[in-house]
């Protein structure tokens, strides 16, 4: 898990090989936010990260519906994102804002096969394409 809170550790993470599609979304989310320092935190889930993973990162369960309770997968779960999409490239972008003062916890999931199975079905089942995205496999 790579978490990016800081302007600094978001300059490191666009000098690495994140895949084409991470890259493009981390340097559109930079151009339109300026700074990310207090606005935003970014979680990006890499080759072996589980489902568990993500919530330690995160800090919360997304597996988890944080009003009912009701976990995925659940035919009666609905998920406590604000919002979720799957843009070109295949990386899905879920965003969290649980404070008043509009702090976003970001997770960034490539759509992959060695991306947690759990976590990949949970986000195809209840995740919408971005526009001009090709669909899931």
């Amino acid at each position: 898990m790579l978490t990016i809170d800081t302007d600094a550790r978001l300059a490191r993470a666009l000098d690495q090989p994140l895949g084409a599609a991470v890259h493009r979304l981390l340097a559109l989310r930079r151009h339109q936010l300026g700074s990310i320092e207090g606005t935003a935190a970014f979680h990006l889930v890499e080759a072996g990260d589980t489902l568990a993973d993500a919530e330690a990162a995160l800090g919360f369960p997304i597996a988890t519906d944080m009003v009912e309770g009701t976990s995925y997968p659940d035919p009666d779960f609905v998920p406590s994102w604000e919002s979720a999409e799957r843009h070109s490239g295949g990386v899905y972008e879920i965003v969290y804002v649980l404070t008043d003062d509009g702090h976003a916890h970001v997770l960034l999931v490539p759509d992959r096969e060695d991306t947690d199975p759990v976590l990949r079905s949970l986000l195809r089942d209840h995740v919408d394409q971005a526009e001009g995205a090709l669909p899931a496999p």
